[in-house]
């Protein structure tokens, strides 16, 4: 699926919502299935990509992941997503030697990092198409917060972010969970800015992507 048609896929969940009633605002509702997910704190120690930034084209060839077969005495699998393996199938692979972060090409197809701490209001970013297995071993929830922890989406720039789960909508052909919070930087002080994005998945095409909500 292209950029336009993962935009126009977002356009006909946001259209579907209008048709239900339903405001922009309050699309996502206020029930959620991640309850003991809805708070979320990602954090710079956990990146994957942790040391391997040290020059302005490495950290540009971070935001591109291939998908690939882990081969697991090339690629160490990430200690804080052991929960999202599918088996013994890691999701997420790197390598400190080549100063490569990878998927599975098992469940994904390559993926390119979205981010959620500068897409305006009413913008999106593709990050590219989980594979059926993934979608129906994971389910879309899980996928979701693999995305997120797994910072393929990126939610804060030096320190950390801190997330709370404010709402789901899922029909049988997509899934979409709005997050907001906060995520800290410094300056020449510390500073805090605001987070408001929504991740969606299509369930019959696996097209994942972004969007700015307020």
């Amino acid at each position: 699926m292209s950029i336009r048609s993962f935009e126009s896929f977002v356009r006909c969940v946001i259209i579907a919502a209008l048709a239900s009633a339903i405001t922009p605002a309050s699309l996502y509702g206020t029930g959620t299935r991640m309850e003991n997910r809805a708070h979320i704190t990602i954090t710079r120690g956990q990146s994957p990509w942790a040391g391997m930034t040290e020059s302005f084209a490495q950290e540009q060839a971070n935001k591109r992941i291939s998908a690939v077969a882990i081969d697991p005495a090339v690629f160490t699998p990430l200690p804080h997503l052991a929960a999202y393996a599918i088996g013994s199938d890691p999701l997420m692979g790197r390598s400190a030697a080549t100063k490569r972060v990878v998927v599975s090409s098992a469940y994904f197809s390559d993926l390119e990092r979205a981010d959620a701490t500068r897409i305006a209001a009413g913008a999106t970013k593709r990050i590219g198409r989980a594979l059926p297995a993934a979608i129906s071993k994971l389910g879309p929830e899980r996928l979701v917060l693999f995305l997120i922890e797994a910072q393929i989406i990126e939610t804060y720039w030096h320190i950390e972010a801190k997330l709370r789960l404010v709402g789901e909508q899922k029909t049988a052909h997509a899934y979409t969970a709005r997050f907001v919070g906060t995520h800290i930087y410094f300056t020449n002080e510390r500073n805090e800015d605001p987070l408001d994005f929504a991740v969606s998945i299509d369930l019959k095409t696996g097209e994942m992507g972004i969007s700015g909500s307020k």
